[in-house]
């Protein structure tokens, strides 16, 4: 995570704690959108204004501050308010930009207007949390206790390997906990699909008879996003357009470094 990030944590007041226990049917308080991308002291509205006369309000709170800048909200629902009743709340706003996530009890919407991320999760201590994230952020973990520090990316490998092979070795023995795979899902493949694949048409249009042969590449992620090396199996000149703009990007910042990025492209003949 980036340096300049931290995070605040907001408990509730306690009357706010004990209407949510009373309230089992109402519907859920969300958080206020407008938090995001807040770079002002009148970040100050902490409720969606669309909630109405709900009453399940979130135990907890967490704010991520980039430079003053509130770049992610994450509200946390006690485990006596079911994530079905969460989800349809969040529809009920955003219900067009629902995605469907390859990953057990998570939902994920992408509000393209606002440019933000909504995750909601079922966690495995029976809390719910939903986070809003400006897009290019990555989902930081809930837990934060006193020998973690949350802008520490773990580096897990020294040397960066010699060969794409070694490469797509690397990135299919990554880890596959939640918090890589929701990276994946929810930050780094949104990100390269919604920049990269006009700049493949792009390149495809620049070209009087291109390549286009089948090819797979693997990208090495830095913990600060930056691209620290390329890796390809077939060098075709559609890529050689696309690797200098490849080569400059800054990804989403991944939850461990080096990261391996692992992409296939295949065309219809």
């Amino acid at each position: 995570m980036r340096n300049a990030l931290r995070v605040l944590a907001v408990c509730l007041v306690t009357q706010l704690c004990a209407a949510q226990e009373k309230a089992d049917s109402s519907e859920v308080v969300l958080p206020s959108p407008q938090l995001i991308y807040c770079h002002s002291v009148a970040c100050s509205q902490l409720w969606n204004q669309d909630s109405g006369n709900a009453t399940n309000y979130p135990a907890k709170v967490l704010m991520n501050l980039s430079n003053g800048e509130v770049v992610g909200v994450t509200a946390v629902y006690d485990k006596s308010i079911s994530a079905a009743k969460i989800e349809s709340g969040i529809d009920a706003l955003y219900g067009k930009w629902n995605r469907k996530l390859p990953i057990e009890k998570q939902w994920l919407w992408r509000i393209e207007p606002e440019r933000f991320t909504i995750v909601l999760e079922d966690r495995t201590d029976g809390t719910k949390s939903v986070t809003y994230l400006k897009f290019g952020e990555a989902v930081l973990p809930l837990h934060i206790g006193p020998a973690t520090k949350p802008d520490a990316v773990p580096n897990i490998s020294g040397e960066l390997p010699s060969s794409f092979e070694q490469a797509l070795g690397l990135a299919e023995a990554q880890p596959k906990d939640r918090e890589t795979r929701t990276y994946s899902a929810v930050d780094l493949m949104p990100y390269y699909q919604q920049k990269y694949m006009p700049v493949f048409q792009a390149c495809l249009k620049t070209m009087e008879h291109p390549d286009t042969s089948n090819f797979a590449f693997v990208v090495t992620i830095g913990a600060d996003g930056h691209v620290l090396r390329i890796y390809i199996d077939n060098e075709t000149t559609l890529f050689a357009c696309v690797r200098p703009t490849l080569e400059k990007e800054q990804f989403p910042h991944p939850p461990f470094a080096p990261y391996y990025m692992n992409i296939s492209m295949q065309f219809s003949k």
